[in-house]
């Protein structure tokens, strides 16, 4: 991270070899996060548990996005960011060698990764650059016919938009009376990063409007419920 924060932010010329070297590791090491279902504790509680304990590493790969939006939002870097997000797809199903799964197996996954691509293009909206946060949204993804996206070889960014069963048991099993569990995550976890939750909630409002206007497309902007909005009045934004 500090190699490639540093040829960034200083235009050395490795800073794209860096880049790649920093996302391509870090998507790698997210095999760690898998989680392995223990007796006696809830699945919701591990979920959770996985999702604090991955904050640190959450800002460390934001700094280094931030410093790309900042310094040097090329093509070449845009698509080395691109490229993580569709490494990151791959962990929306369960490995090859798994026959048996549930639906819930990889919520942590789906949670991180669209955490994670809400508050890249909240990052390159910010800095104004708004052709990269246009080509990160329009632009499909590669995922080689990955058995969570029906074994298609090429999905939309709102595949990122995953519905977390978990959370919702736990709204459920702990009879926390909360619209959107999910959603109260995304906005307590803003406090330790470096977007505010309103650069994250109008990241948000931008996908939806994008996909509203693409046929048979969706995207449910969760951080809507804390906006005083409703998806049916956003819905009617021009």
């Amino acid at each position: 991270m500090k190699r490639a924060l540093e040829a960034l932010r200083e235009g050395k010329a490795v800073a794209s070899s860096a880049l790649e070297d920093y996302l391509s590791s870090a998507a790698a090491d997210f095999e760690g996060l898998r989680i392995v279902k223990q007796t006696g504790m809830e699945f919701d509680d591990q979920v959770v548990t996985s999702l604090e304990a991955f904050l640190p590493v959450r800002d460390e790969l934001l700094e280094v996005i931030q410093a790309v939006a900042r310094y040097q939002p090329s093509d070449e870097n845009l698509r080395k960011i691109h490229r993580f997000f569709e490494e990151l797809l791959a962990y929306y199903a369960p490995p090859p060698t798994v026959m048996q799964w549930t639906d819930t197996d990889f919520d942590n996954f789906v949670f991180i990764s669209y955490e994670l691509f809400l508050h890249t293009l909240a990052i390159f909206i910010d800095a104004e650059r708004f052709e990269q946060a246009r080509s990160l949204i329009a632009t499909d993804f590669y995922v080689g016919r990955n058995r969570g996206f029906g074994n298609r070889s090429m999905v939309a960014s709102n595949s990122f938009d995953g519905e977390l069963k978990s959370l919702q048991m736990r709204n459920s099993r702990l009879k926390l009376g909360r619209q959107s569990v999910q959603a109260d995550l995304l906005r307590e976890r803003c406090k330790s990063g470096l977007v505010r939750f309103e650069s994250l909630a109008q990241a948000d409002i931008v996908l939806y409007i994008y996909f509203k206007r693409q046929p048979d497309s969706w995207w449910y902007p969760q951080t809507s419920f804390f906006l005083g909005w409703s998806v049916k009045s956003v819905g009617g934004c021009r």
